[in-house]
């Protein structure tokens, strides 16, 4: 804003007038800032920048010459000290850094920007550092598959994955270590939001040999890489069955009598119960 006026001059005895003009321009000085806040420090990370964006909207450029902290963990990345803000809306983003300093909390810094082009004009900022929890849980901590016949291709098994943890989460790695054991949904990379749940199916396809198989299944999310194994077992079982005696001989044949019984023993050699659910002879025996 133009200011202007006359300064006038009087000389005694004569009343001599002299008249001088002056003007003057009236500038305005306002700095602000705003930030973006400090993502949620977990419990893997050291550390976190955020963005404090420095506006001059003033009508004179300004120079920041210094900046104060009111916690020591929080210092400035950039830009280097000192630095210009041209006027009318022009703005600087200044990085600062809060580096965690091992004592667990959340602490809350006020960041000062001072100019030394005017006694008194600052902008300042407020920054809170807030912590994340990165956990999750199944629903149990061993998945037994039971006895899988070899005429059968697979059994499958459900549990749960619960987030336990403040943040949503996401499992982007799923490892198994035996190929007897996969998994059937989800086919891929999950989220699971705070609170809640996923349903995971298990299949168990059996190995190439009969018997006790195991394995174990690890989980991990994608941030922290916060793990979780669960143990598999699973047994797969073929015919073990056996006959006491490889042939069975009737005897001859009296015309007078209508049938001749004999008997034999089958042994089940597995641990399995097996039913027999088909019989076949050839005429004229039958059982």
């Amino acid at each position: 804003q133009i200011k202007s006026g006359d300064l006038v001059l009087m000389t005694t005895p004569c009343d001599h007038e002299v008249k001088i003009a002056l003007g003057a321009r009236a500038d305005s000085v306002h700095l602000a800032a705003d930030n973006t806040g400090l993502e949620p420090l977990f419990q893997c990370d050291k550390e976190r920048t955020a963005k404090i964006r420095i506006t001059n909207s003033g009508s004179i450029k300004l120079s920041i010459s210094r900046t104060e902290f009111s916690h020591p963990a929080f210092t400035l990345v950039s830009p280097d000290l000192p630095f210009d803000i041209e006027p009318n809306g022009k703005w600087v983003e200044a990085l600062v850094k809060y580096t965690d300093d091992g004592t667990n909390t959340t602490p809350t810094a006020t960041i000062r920007f001072i100019a030394d082009t005017c006694s008194g004009i600052e902008a300042s900022s407020t920054l809170t550092v807030q912590r994340g929890n990165l956990n999750f849980q199944p629903s149990q901590d061993a998945l037994d598959f039971g006895t899988l016949a070899s005429c059968d291709s697979h059994t499958d098994i459900p549990f749960l994955l619960f987030n336990t943890g403040s943040v949503k989460l996401t499992i982007d790695s799923i490892v198994i270590d035996n190929p007897a054991f996969g998994i059937v949904s989800p086919a891929s990379v999950f989220d699971i939001k705070t609170g809640d749940f996923k349903e995971i199916i298990m299949r168990f396809t059996g190995a190439a040999t009969e018997g006790q198989t195991t394995g174990t299944l690890r989980l991990f999310e994608n941030k922290c890489r916060v793990g979780r194994s669960i143990t598999l077992t699973g047994r797969k079982i073929g015919p073990s069955l056996a006959s006491a005696v490889a042939s069975i001989h009737l005897g001859d044949y009296i015309p007078c009598t209508t049938l001749r019984d004999t008997s034999f023993t089958i042994t089940n050699y597995d641990t399995a119960t097996v039913t027999i659910d088909n019989v076949q002879c050839d005429d004229p025996f039958r059982i």
